[in-house]
């Protein structure tokens, strides 16, 4: 029979590659579930060989514990052996020192036998001393030693009595020695061989131990054998169980891909509408960014035009503090000027009478009317000032002095007699009748006389202005805020001189600033 075209609607290419993905996907599955069941034999199978290798390194301990034991044992016989050779020489030694002193004194040799019994005596309290640690297991040979004990006191204390009587129990005595000496062996021989017992009963007590110990870990790795074949008996199971999941997964998977095609079209079609949708609201969007973007724009130049009237304000309201500080400054000028200009006209009235060639006449005097009339308000603030430029001053500032005057004044400033101050009528007044104060007469000018040039050298220094200084140039021509100088300086209008003085009423203005 030749196939159909497709197999239940599926063309044979998609049945082809999908059995090819099935099969594919099943030996992955199957290589997988093989590396981990032969990773877990691996273990189980070094853990055995570990446990084997520890279980022939307990055992070669165990036999290296044995040698080591039969060493001590051996050792401890030859210094069992050599302690007893040397007790023994010792005793030969004491009995052959006896027989060769009884021959020259009798008190020599209970002096030697006394001091052998107190050997004897210290030599079982040490053996006691040493061996009451064991006491509970060496009680027998204890007791024996205190036996012993007992009857050397009672052998020594016969010794003592019997001492006058020594030559007939020589031979006794003789024996007596030889049965202690035969005595003493059979209790070092009852000693050692209950010291070894006791040796070998603690090596056998820790023998037992480790033996238990060993158990416990042989039977720990019979558990650990059993688990681990348990594991691998329920790995095969799950192999198993495995297998038949695959096969149903692969019956499952050709539905999957059934599903998928037709979920794929559906989706292609859902694309195709999508991409309409949003190509539509994107143009929207764009339409939407740029009207905000001509928005935004309008809002930056507004606010940049709102900025610049801001700075045009502050410019003005700078401007507007400057004209009228200007123009405060104008105005305390124009009054100290208008003081100034009133303080010469009130000298020249005061001061021409009395400089005309006819002498002072009784009208040029003002009256209490005319002086009441004469003086302005100012004058209440501060001292009478006048103007020094005007001829006939009364000496002040600016007053015209001829040479002839000039020496007699330096003359009368040197303290020359007072025959040269007579009245003179064509002589000026002195400076005692004017109304000028004493700083103006110590800055007098001298004037040349009318012909002459003008010499720098006449003006006097100038003081520093000390209550307007001058304001920082800003750079603009336009208004009357900005003014060059604020040096407060009266000009007197017949004799072309500045009076940088401070007047009293120039403080009031500096305090308005």
């Amino acid at each position: 029979m030749r196939p159909g075209p497709d197999l239940y609607g599926f063309p044979w290419e998609l049945v082809f590659c999908a059995a090819v993905v099935g099969a594919f996907t099943v030996f992955l599955f199957l290589y997988r579930s093989y590396q981990s069941v032969s990773v877990q034999i691996e273990i189980v199978t070094e853990t055995h060989e570990k446990l084997n290798k520890s279980n022939l390194e307990l055992n070669q301990e165990i036999a290296d514990l044995e040698k080591e034991l039969e060493e001590e044992k051996s050792k401890q016989s030859e210094n069992d052996n050599l302690v007893r050779i040397k007790i023994i020489l010792s005793l030969l030694l004491l009995l052959f020192l006896l027989f060769f002193f009884y021959y020259y004194s009798y008190g020599i040799i209970l002096s030697i036998i006394l001091s052998y019994c107190l050997l004897r005596r210290q030599y079982a309290k040490s053996t006691l001393k040493v061996y009451q640690i064991n006491t509970e297991r060496l009680k027998t040979s204890v007791q024996d030693a205190v036996v012993e004990n007992c009857h050397l006191q009672e052998s020594e204390k016969q010794l003592l009595k019997e001492a006058e009587g020594w030559d007939e129990r020589f031979s006794e005595l003789n024996e007596q020695t030889k049965m202690f000496e035969s005595s003493k062996t059979d209790i070092e021989e009852v000693l050692k061989d209950k010291e070894s017992q006791v040796k070998l009963n603690a090596c056998l007590k820790t023998m037992e131990t480790e033996r238990d110990q060993m158990y416990s870990k042989l039977s720990d790795e019979n558990k650990a054998k059993g688990e681990l074949t348990e594991r691998i008996e329920n790995l095969q199971s799950e192999q198993v169980s495995l297998q038949s999941e695959n096969e149903r997964f692969e019956s499952e998977v050709q539905k999957l891909q059934q599903k998928l095609k037709v979920m794929t079209e559906l989706y292609q079609e859902n694309e195709m509408k999508l991409h309409r949708k949003l190509t539509v609201e994107e143009r929207e969007r764009l339409q939407k960014e740029e009207k905000l973007s001509k928005v935004d724009e309008k809002i930056n130049h507004a606010a940049e035009e709102l900025n610049s009237y801001r700075q045009r304000a502050k410019d003005l309201e700078d401007e507007l503090e400057r004209t009228i500080r200007s123009y405060q400054n104008q105005v305390c000028l124009l009054e100290y000027d208008t003081h100034g200009n009133w303080n010469t006209v009130l000298h020249f009235v005061l001061t021409v009478p009395e400089h005309s060639p006819y002498g002072p006449s009784p009208m040029g005097r003002p009256s209490s009317e005319t002086r009441a009339f004469l003086s302005p308000p100012t004058l209440l603030e501060g001292p009478l000032r006048l103007s020094p430029m005007l001829p006939g001053g009364g000496g002040g500032r600016g007053s015209f002095i001829p040479t002839d005057e000039r020496k007699q004044k330096a003359s009368n400033e040197r303290g020359e007699p007072s025959s040269d101050r007579l009245p003179d009528p064509h002589r000026p007044p002195s400076d005692t009748g004017s109304l000028s104060p004493p700083w103006d007469r110590e800055r007098r000018i001298i004037l040349p006389p009318p012909g002459e040039p003008y010499s720098d050298a006449v003006l006097p220094p100038r003081r520093q202005e000390r209550f307007f200084p001058n304001p920082p140039n800003t750079g603009r021509l336009s208004g009357p805020a900005e003014l060059r100088t604020y040096n407060v300086q009266s000009f007197d209008k017949t004799g072309g001189q500045f009076d940088s003085y401070p007047r009293p009423d120039m403080f009031y203005c500096a305090k308005t600033f």
